[in-house]
């Protein structure tokens, strides 16, 4: 007799034989039938000092899969109870909301027509955008009843009518970006004060007074100089005049001669640079400027409240405090008055470039802030953004 050599079969715990031969062996000792099985055959379902923790039915699989699949019925049943009680009470805010709406339609002062157009869609609009379409049209309210806005209010009730809601708020964002530009526009029509850019081709000559004839005074503006006008004149050819204020540029003057920079102020930055300047009250530089007296030219501002200076005479460029540590190695040689006098946008003729282009105005980009110019003398509709520096 041999022993299962498979291990398919439960062996006996005596001789170890299959229970086939077993049986057959009659010189087993066994005192009972006791079997057991080979272990890769088993799978645990439970400890038996935990067999109480598990209940009977976990022993066989189609019942476990059985229950587990119950446990997912449940589950989803609950769900669809939750799901279901809260349809029912958005729906039972949505018949409350629109209840509401229906008696403050006429309360906002809204047209017959928007009234009507609100209650065409009430049924099938969800409360966001039943809000939307309320908030739209009373916008629109505002425009007045001219006949020249017929069209657009027409094309707004319709799009209200039909669900489509973000076409009507485009109708009234668009129509209302255009009364902002147009009354932008009349604001800087009327004012005393504009502000203007000579173009970085030209140079331009202040004369005594508006005419050719003028006398010059002296003052010269630099290529992409800023300045505000003080006042306007239109001559007989149809030239036009700017009296340059000079509040548009910095007194160099009011710290008693002390050179300060400030590089984040662009006025001032542009006043110092090629200024005329001789050692100040802080020098500590010993002769590096060539001796007491020499004259140097401011050629750059750096941040941190220095400058850049050229001396005659001397090679290279040395760096001085300008109001750093509250020092001033330098004070101005020539305090030069600030620019005065009168300037033609065309010199030449109607006919010819201008040689200023309108600065900044009070339009601004709506992401960043800055100034808006127009890109050109020719198309007022298209802008430029312009930062709050020369760049």
């Amino acid at each position: 007799v041999s022993q299962d050599p498979s291990g398919k079969y439960p062996k006996c715990i005596y001789c170890n034989y299959c229970k086939n031969c077993c049986d057959a062996d009659s010189g087993c000792p066994k005192s009972s039938h006791e079997w057991f099985w080979t272990p890769s055959l088993l799978s645990l379902v439970a400890r038996a000092s935990s067999a109480a923790l598990f209940h009977p039915s976990l022993a066989n699989k189609d019942a476990v899969t059985a229950t587990k699949a119950e446990h997912h019925i449940l589950r989803l049943q609950a769900e669809l109870r939750a799901v279901s009680a809260g349809r029912a009470a958005v729906k039972e805010e949505l018949e409350k909301a629109r209840s509401e709406w229906n008696d403050e339609d006429g309360v906002l002062g809204m047209s017959p027509e928007s009234v009507e157009a609100l209650r065409k869609v009430a049924k099938d609009l969800s409360p966001a955008d039943h809000q939307r379409a309320r908030h739209v049209l009373a916008l629109a309210h505002q425009w007045g009843d001219s006949k020249e806005l017929a069209a657009t209010r027409k094309l707004l009730h319709e799009a209200v009518q039909v669900g489509d809601i973000d076409s009507a708020a485009r109708y009234v964002r668009s129509h209302n970006a255009s009364l902002v530009a147009d009354s932008v526009h009349w604001a800087e029509a009327t004012k005393m004060n504009r502000e203007y850019v000579v173009e970085k081709f030209s140079e331009v000559d202040l004369l005594a007074w508006p005419g050719a004839t003028a006398p010059k005074t002296g003052y010269k503006l630099k290529p992409r100089t800023r300045f505000l006008s003080k006042q306007e004149w239109l001559d007989k050819s149809g030239a036009l005049w700017l009296q340059v204020d000079e509040a548009s540029f910095a007194d160099l003057g009011s710290n008693d001669g002390k050179v300060v920079a400030d590089k984040s102020d662009w006025k001032l930055t542009t006043a110092m640079l090629g200024a005329s300047v001789v050692r100040g009250p802080d020098w500590s530089d010993d002769n590096r400027d060539g001796g007491e007296g020499s004259v140097g030219t401011i050629t750059a501002v750096r941040s941190g409240k220095k400058v850049v200076v050229q001396w005659k005479g001397v090679n290279g460029v040395h760096e001085y405090r300008a109001g750093s540590d509250e020092k001033h190695d330098l004070v101005y040689h020539l305090l030069c008055q600030r620019p005065q006098g009168w300037l033609c946008t065309r010199p030449a003729g109607l006919q010819s470039p201008a040689v200023t282009a309108p600065g900044r105005s009070s339009l601004r980009c709506f992401c960043c802030g800055d100034g808006l110019v127009p890109s050109s003398m020719k198309s007022r509709q298209t802008f430029n953004t312009v930062k709050n520096d020369d760049d």
